[in-house]
């Protein structure tokens, strides 16, 4: 049974008891019940709409995060947008390395609705970028990033700092890896989202990596495989542990 009905259910059994256990008129039944039917009702939205996010953003599992969002965009309740909910799936199977799937979802959205909506468009391009980024077209992804993010007036701190991570990813494949290292130790300090301080960790360690700093580099990895759980680069810290660290 779809939510909404199992809460309609539980306003009509509220008016039910009320009538036959406390004699209340028919309109205070009808008052009471509705009251706490839909406060229970919008708490469990909420609910479930924290629990949603956090599984992202705190336990590091884009996999139940995609589950569970393509089961809200299925419900058509509460009325989300396909095209918002087809962002987040975006952002979530980047999160999983899966970034075919992400640009395919990513270039079936039309925008025209959005386009004041600086969250909405900062993030439909951030996640383009790094699409392109993946998919091995550097030229592109700095295209988009550098025509349609970066004009973006970023006023929401997970914006602000989701577009330094991306600038600092250009950076870095670029070789730029000093100037790389400082955008992401300065974003770094002020995170507070799991996900994306694991993200910073893997690229320091990378950077190390490459600098020859090896011991340094393989506690990072051994941190973001240990805490990443299903996110692409936890995956590939583990495999980057397997095939060059066996020895240390």
């Amino acid at each position: 049974m779809k939510l909404y009905l199992r809460y309609i259910v539980l306003i009509i059994g509220l008016e039910i008891i009320m009538i036959v256990f406390f004699d209340f008129e028919k309109w205070v039944t009808i008052l009471i019940s509705v009251t706490i039917g839909m406060g229970l009702y919008f708490s469990h939205l909420l609910m479930l709409e924290i629990n949603r996010v956090r599984l992202i953003n705190n336990k590091c599992d884009p996999e139940s995060y995609i589950q569970m969002t393509i089961e809200m965009k299925k419900s058509k309740f509460p009325s989300v947008p396909a095209a918002i909910r087809d962002l987040e799936l975006a952002g979530a199977y980047g999160a999983l390395g899966d970034f075919d799937q992400s640009k395919e979802i990513l270039l079936s959205i039309d925008t025209n609705p959005y386009k004041k909506s600086t969250t909405i468009m900062g993030l439909y391009y951030n996640y383009l970028a790094s699409a392109y980024l993946y998919l091995g077209d550097l030229e592109e992804s700095e295209r988009i990033f550098n025509e349609h993010t970066r004009p973006l007036n970023f006023k929401r701190k997970i914006l602000i700092v989701g577009s330094k991570l991306t600038e600092a990813e250009f950076l870095f494949y670029k070789k730029e890896y000093q100037a790389a290292k400082k955008l992401i130790n300065e974003v770094l300090d002020t995170l507070k989202v799991n996900s994306l301080r694991i993200e910073c960790i893997y690229f320091l360690a990378q950077i190390d990596e490459v600098e020859g700093y090896n011991e340094e580099a393989l506690l990072k990895y051994q941190k973001v495989a240990e805490e990443g759980n299903k996110l692409w680069f936890a995956k590939k810290a583990k495999e980057i542990i397997l095939s060059r660290y066996q020895s240390l």
